[in-house]
């Protein structure tokens, strides 16, 4: 059972279902709207538990490569913040690019 005051708790209500505002701007290349969107929006919600978030490169194939860092670096749980809350955030504010999101070596 979850209490009310629980990290968990504290986490949920701090991240909307549905980002409300645009981060990634419409013009410039992928790259830079890409890091826009980490810089502005996914980065904050990793820092507010300790973690962080680098891009390392986004391959010709459209494979953004990133690292994750102080708390989210070996945490059990990256892989879940991967695929739900960053590949989320990413296919959310740009559909049909088709961008998928991987772990660096």
């Amino acid at each position: 059972m979850i209490k009310k005051d629980s990290k968990k708790a504290k986490l949920a209500k701090k991240v909307p279902a549905k980002s409300t505002k645009k981060s990634a701007p419409k013009k410039g290349n992928l790259e830079e709207r890409l890091s826009a969107l980490v810089r502005n929006e996914i980065r904050p919600l990793l820092q507010m538990d300790g973690g962080d978030i680098e891009i390392v490169e986004l391959t010709p194939k459209k494979v953004l490569k990133v690292r994750l860092k102080g708390a989210c670096d070996g945490c059990a749980c990256a892989s879940v913040t991967l695929q739900y809350g960053v590949q989320h955030m990413i296919d959310e504010e740009f559909p049909g690019e088709n961008i998928l999101v991987e772990l660096a070596d």
